[in-house]
């Protein structure tokens, strides 16, 4: 060995720019690596990606070799290519001995790499509740940012840890700083249904009626999520019901998306109870969430949207309600379940005036025509080219019986005039 070492330049760089001492630690061979020492290799030589030997040490878990090293004048304060130092790479290894180790020979704990992030964030994300503490013993700041503008806090809020958020509020950490998009901790915290980290954040004070750069509310995070506990949470503190964000949406528009797509509509159901509207969002052809419903004939997330109170007479960009396409396309059952929940029975589309009834009459629908009279549908009303639905249903050759209804209605309703 000896004769190799001889033959061979301490100082030579080989694949990916390391040299024989990056090698002797990655082969844990600790007598080559005393030889090396012992001829003056250089400790601090870096490879291609900014990583001297003691980087290998670390990221292989060989603490004698650490020692080794660091004994040998190896420096704790360099940065690899990505402005990571050691103690970067030991957290994010979670190993408790080199942490220390690094500590006690003055590692810095407050050196950021190119993202912005201390060794402490990564003790935070990863939820290193050990290797925290030992940070914030040695003096590591709680007040930097990351590239993306989040705090230490920001962080933790991610991860429903009370120990972890305890010890970070204990150090005064500001609860309510932004991130980049306007983001607290509180709607990290909301937004991963992290219910511990949300309840921390609220006794440390934290705001409920901060908006990100989208304009949502913590509660709109919750309506997301469906969390019940966040949302009894939130109504607790006050928070705004009917905000709207960007997209003209509320925290009840979101509850409702996501009790259409899980079936569980008691999140939203309770944020209606509580006063919480949902705004007119349409999506393609200006569709309704109503419309939908009654496209897809999936008559659960009727009940769900008639429960929480929605809009029930507004029109897509054909001109028609949700009872219209109810009716045009002959589904009785949400055609009640409309009427019930006190749909306009008498609402025209908009463009040729037509109303439900002179729909039925002309779709031949006579179930439907005899629910609509039931609940007071007029068939005297005139569309834009001046016919009723009673005409449209002699045009059609309804059932006698049926033509007799439409007119004692109009009779009925020409009496109740007078």
């Amino acid at each position: 060995m000896k004769l190799l070492v001889a033959e061979t330049s301490m100082e030579g760089k080989y694949d990916k720019g390391r040299t024989i001492l990056h090698h002797a630690v990655q082969l844990g061979d600790g007598k080559f690596l005393d030889l090396l020492i012992n001829i003056s290799a250089s400790v601090n030589d870096t490879d291609k990606s900014g990583k001297s030997a003691l980087y290998y040490a670390v990221e292989e878990g060989y603490t004698v070799a650490a020692i080794k090293l660091l004994e040998a004048g190896a420096n704790v304060e360099g940065k690899d290519d990505k402005g990571q130092t050691v103690l970067h790479h030991a957290v994010q290894h979670g190993d408790g001995k080199f942490l220390d180790l690094l500590i006690k020979n003055s590692a810095s704990v407050n050196d950021t790499d190119n993202k912005g992030k201390s060794a402490l964030y990564y003790a935070v994300e990863r939820g290193n509740m050990s290797a925290a503490i030992k940070l914030l013993e040695a003096g590591a700041s709680i007040k930097g940012r990351d590239d993306e503008g989040r705090t230490v806090l920001h962080h933790a809020a991610q991860r429903d840890d009370e120990k972890l958020l305890y010890r970070l509020l204990k150090n005064n950490t500001s609860v309510n700083e932004g991130d980049n998009n306007g983001r607290s901790p509180l709607h990290y915290a909301v937004e991963r249904g992290n219910m511990v980290a949300a309840i921390k954040l609220d006794e440390a004070g934290a705001s409920v009626e901060g908006k990100d750069d989208d304009a949502r509310t913590v509660l709109h995070l919750a309506g997301q999520c469906g969390r019940e506990e966040l949302l009894e949470l939130l109504l607790k503190n006050n928070a705004s019901l009917n905000e709207l964000d960007r997209q003209g949406k509320t925290a009840l528009y979101y509850a409702l998306e996501y009790a259409l797509e899980t079936g569980d509509p008691t999140f939203a159901v309770k944020l209606s109870e509580a006063g919480a509207k949902a705004p007119l969002v349409k999506y393609g052809l200006g569709m309704t969430l109503l419309h939908y419903a009654i496209q897809e004939n999936k008559l659960n997330n009727l009940d769900i949207l008639i429960k929480c109170k929605v809009y029930l007479n507004d029109y897509d960009d054909k001109g028609k309600t949700a009872l219209h396409c109810a009716v045009d396309s002959g589904n009785i059952d949400a055609v009640k379940k409309l009427l019930e929940a006190g749909v306009d029975v008498n609402v025209e589309t908009a463009k040729e005036k037509f109303t439900p009834l002179h729909l039925a009459a002309m779709r031949r629908h006579d179930e439907i025509i005899e629910l609509l009279l039931d609940h007071k549908a007029n068939p005297g009303v005139e569309d834009y080219i001046g016919q009723t639905a009673l005409k449209c249903a002699r045009n059609s050759h309804r059932h006698a019986n049926i033509i007799k209804k439409m007119e004692e209605a109009i009779a009925n309703l020409s009496l109740e005039l007078k």
